[in-house]
């Protein structure tokens, strides 16, 4: 293809990309790319922005890479400041990096997934529980649903503490207490309940495990009106894909060739490509050193927690009433009356 050639389809296919540009924006959609290197393979200043909500990426790049048994990924992909705004929440990455590897069950460094992702620096801030966004709302009814359906494999610690309101100290023996509250003017009725838990591991039914090394969470909430909040940090959260225990013939059996460990990886690539369409988050290993979520204004009602709990314990008590007729009832009433007679001892 000569040097004329070329040049007029470059020029058409750069017209095309302007068009469009422009079409987005009489749309009411911005795309803004500030510059793009192609020898490095990044691009700087990337941002889209509409009517309902804008995202913004600092820098984002791709970095190629030689398999080798040590290290057998193929690609890097990063990207720096990621921020999403929208009316219902406030999202902000510091640093993604989407590590791609080379048949990863065949060199045994994950489970199966293709992509393993560190999030450093993950804030999520949602402005009222009411209007929660439909993805922050799928990830909470996943997390809560594997807490209580889960098997709890490893649990170091865990403790609850009760605030029925802050504590404080006078300055001097006729001064007042004083009660700081959500303004200065206000004082402080509100309950505070802390909840902290270390070295958490809970395994589902799908071959999942979400560990988190420490997780602090606590829910502010007001005695005499309708508001609240909520803040959760967690530190050195994972949610990885369990790998397939093989047995000790299998096992053997794969050792004993590497042609039939290659063979098998490309035999069963298809079905790999399939199952990413139909479920790409099964591609893919997670890990964040840390994650802040907050719910500025949060209500009890809005907790998905206390309905999925609720559903919880009313299938136990229906399961345990159909295997032992009456015993429900007599375990509720021991404990009713056993508390009754404590409090009138004391």
């Amino acid at each position: 293809m000569d040097a004329s050639r070329m040049f007029a389809i470059s020029s058409f296919l750069a017209l095309l990309v302007t068009c469009l540009f422009y079409l987005a924006r009489f749309l009411g959609h911005d795309l803004r790319i500030r510059r793009i290197n192609i020898f490095s393979l990044t691009a700087d200043g990337l941002s889209y922005s509409s009517s309902t909500r804008s995202i913004g990426i600092e820098k984002l790049g791709i970095l190629f890479h030689r398999p080798r048994l040590q290290a057998p990924y193929w690609a890097i992909i990063t990207a720096q400041n990621y921020e999403l705004k929208d009316d219902a929440s406030h999202v902000s990455l510091d640093q993604l990096q989407a590590k791609l590897w080379f048949f990863p069950v065949l060199f045994r460094f994950t489970g199966g997934p293709w992509i393993e992702a560190t999030l450093d620096g993950f804030k999520i801030r949602i402005i009222t529980s009411k209007n929660c966004p439909l993805w922050i709302e799928r990830l909470r009814n996943n997390l809560i649903y594997t807490v209580l359906n889960g098997e709890t494999i490893r649990l170091q610690s865990l403790k609850t503490k009760l605030f029925l309101s802050t504590i404080t100290a006078a300055e001097g023996y006729n001064d007042e207490v004083y009660k700081p509250g959500f303004n200065e003017a206000e004082t402080q009725d509100e309950i505070r309940v802390q909840c902290t838990a270390s070295q958490w591991y809970i395994s589902t039914w799908h071959g999942r495990m979400y560990s988190f090394g420490d997780l602090q969470a606590e829910l502010r909430r007001s005695w005499v009106e309708d508001r609240g909040s909520f803040v959760m940090i967690a530190k050195e959260s994972r949610w990885l894909k369990l790998p397939f225990v093989a047995s000790a013939e299998q096992e053997a059996s794969r050792k004993s060739s590497t042609v039939w460990q290659i063979l098998h990886a490309l035999y069963s690539l298809p079905s790999n490509l399939v199952k990413i369409c139909w479920e790409p988050l099964s591609t893919i290993d997670i890990y964040a050193p840390r994650c802040d979520i907050t719910f500025t204004d949060f209500r009890l009602r809005d907790a998905e927690l206390f309905h999925q709990a609720a559903t919880k314990l009313k299938q136990q008590y229906n399961k345990y009433e159909e295997r032992y007729p009456g015993i429900m009832e007599e375990v509720s009433w021991d404990l009713f009356v056993g508390a009754v007679l404590s409090v009138c001892q004391e």
